[in-house]
């Protein structure tokens, strides 16, 4: 069995959790979901966690920003997030696992 990769751009209203699925009739009902949220670190920086991994906010773009994967520099997985809190797209493959992060009592992240 062959598996078709495609890309594709999704948006959304906000950077709060949340699932968002897509069905793809003209192949075989594939779905794709994903949870997207807004994290703060134990050092008081916000990254994205989208499916696990977790972009910090890289460089401004014209009608928004660039967020890249936090854990190697090797790692070209980035996303790019509107200025009004849309996800525009997100691009490339991680070369790695995702990380580990625990939920401490007052909502921060800490890696684990």
């Amino acid at each position: 069995m062959r598996l078709n990769i495609f890309k594709c751009k999704i948006r959304c209203l906000s950077l709060v959790v949340f699932v968002f699925a897509i069905k793809y009739e003209k192949h075989n009902d594939l779905s794709v979901s994903f949870t997207i949220k807004l994290i703060t670190i134990s050092s008081g920086k916000q990254y994205i966690m989208l499916n696990g991994y977790t972009y910090y906010r890289h460089s401004a773009r014209k009608n928004g920003f660039r967020w890249s994967c936090t854990q190697s520099s090797k790692c070209h997985a980035k996303i790019i997030v509107g200025n009004d809190g849309r996800l525009v797209s997100a691009d490339g493959e991680h070369i790695h696992p995702p990380p580990t992060y625990y939920v401490l009592p007052d909502g921060t992240y800490v890696k684990g």
